[in-house]
């Protein structure tokens, strides 16, 4: 495939804009579409005429590879600020009242220990973990896809149906599946960090990706 690199980024902008808008909360749109751009020029520097696949399809990995390093790379530099601190202070009081109550504090609980609000809470904890990608491995061989029982690994506009899926869950319930799939937590575990009880745990994962499914298909 011999082609001019300017105009296949062209004929591919709106792939690339797409996959970058899923991610937009994290960096500037434009910054992602130039890393993204990156992604197209390599992913054309490998793809071959005989591959039985589209170009579009091919390139997607190669896109959203670079824009998943980036947002990696460029959270390490960002990782001085007030998050940071508050993650830190987070670690120490989680600890202390683990120790002192003998059980796991809820995120309410700890906030209120630390004096901060929830949200802010949950926000510096989230900023310290690993970007959540639906491309990521979440258990051995396990992938979030799998769980809601579709596989979607070749489907372009369901990978990023699924990020928007998650982004549009309400806070508890992205908490719920953040720790479960994300973090590996039991649901007993959970349960002890939402204040909630296991059954309670076992029945909101249930009806939450019972919902995402059916987002996922309609």
């Amino acid at each position: 495939m011999k082609k001019d690199i300017w105009k296949l980024i062209e004929e591919n902008k709106n792939l690339i804009y797409k996959i970058a808008h899923s991610y937009s909360g994290c960096a500037n749109i434009d910054d992602l579409f130039q890393v993204g751009c990156i992604g197209i020029i390599n992913a054309y520097k490998n793809y071959k005429d005989n591959y039985n696949t589209k170009f579009s399809t091919y390139a997607y990995n190669y896109i959203l590879g670079e824009i998943t390093n980036y947002l990696k790379n460029d959270k390490l530099l960002k990782m001085h600020g007030d998050n940071s601190k508050i993650y830190k202070l987070y670690e120490k009081a989680r600890d202390y009242l683990t120790s002192s109550k003998g059980y796991n504090p809820t995120l309410k609980e700890i906030s209120e220990f630390m004096g901060i609000s929830e949200y802010d809470l949950y926000n510096a904890i989230n900023n310290n973990s690993e970007i959540m990608s639906i491309d990521s491995e979440i258990k051995d061989n396990l992938y979030l896809h799998d769980v809601i029982g579709e596989d979607h690994s070749e489907d372009i506009d369901s990978k990023i149906d699924l990020k928007n899926i998650i982004d549009n869950l309400d806070v508890n319930d992205r908490e719920l599946i953040n720790y479960r799939y994300y973090q590996d937590f039991t649901q007993s575990e959970t349960a002890s960090l939402m204040g909630m009880t296991q059954v309670q745990v076992s029945r909101r994962e249930n009806k939450i990706l019972s919902k995402m499914k059916s987002e996922m298909i309609r």
